[in-house]
């Protein structure tokens, strides 16, 4: 998948690969990454948009072309709800993060997720992002989040009843942005977790890892928070 973004790679076409039917070859494909094999190719398909409109001069439209997209506007679309900003916003704000603290108000009953991050002694990070999605990739607009300065204790209060995902990484200079050459960042996940209103919830502990090939990218960028 990463290395034909700009190819239609259909789901009957990854099943024949793999000698799997199409429907066992899905099953598989979800238990092990979380997601549909249609949904990681656009993530694939975005994430190398990213690359392209932070290292390139590319138009908005060469670059959608590039990674498959026909349509300026599907691919303007679609990027738009997979990372929180259109391509040319993407582009213009790109910059170190400002640390931001929300969600530290005392939760409604008792609703809460609450943990710590960690992160193996090798690995170097600035502020870390943590927040929920409704699947194990950081896409769209969070459930709730928030930015710790560093690895640690992390509370995110009030959130919606639902089965979330937690999804965890830094956004400082060492973080799970893409840069020239690369196509690796760092992160933890960890879920589904049930949230029901006044409930409690035991931590939820994670620790940073380096993504591997089958781990969706990170696709969302919020204003004042690189990536």
């Amino acid at each position: 998948m990463r290395n034909h973004v700009s190819e239609s790679v259909t789901i009957d076409r990854l099943a024949e690969a793999a000698l799997f039917s199409k429907y066992h070859f899905t099953r598989i494909f979800r238990s092990i990454t979380g997601i549909s094999p249609g949904h990681f190719m656009s993530a694939v398909r975005i994430q190398e948009a990213k690359r392209l409109l932070l290292s390139t001069r590319y138009t908005v439209a060469d670059i959608g072309t590039s990674v498959g997209y026909a349509s300026p506007s599907t691919f303007s679309a679609r990027f738009t709800r997979s990372v929180g900003v259109g391509p040319a916003a993407f582009r213009g704000r790109h910059r170190p993060p400002t640390p931001i603290f929300i969600n530290w108000l005392p939760p409604r009953c008792g609703t809460m997720v609450h943990g710590v991050v960690r992160t193996d002694s090798s690995l170097e990070t600035g502020p870390i992002f943590v927040g929920l999605f409704p699947q194990p990739i950081a896409e769209g607009i969070p459930a709730s989040w928030t930015v710790l300065p560093q690895p640690g204790p992390y509370r995110l209060v009030n959130p919606p009843k639902g089965r979330w995902h937690l999804v965890a990484y830094p956004v400082g200079p060492a973080s799970a942005c893409i840069t020239p050459g690369s196509d690796r960042g760092i992160g933890a996940r960890s879920g589904p977790l049930p949230i029901q209103v006044g409930i409690y919830r035991p931590p939820v502990n994670v620790t940073l890892r380096t993504w591997r090939d089958v781990d969706p990218p990170t696709l969302l960028f919020l204003p004042g928070v690189t990536c």
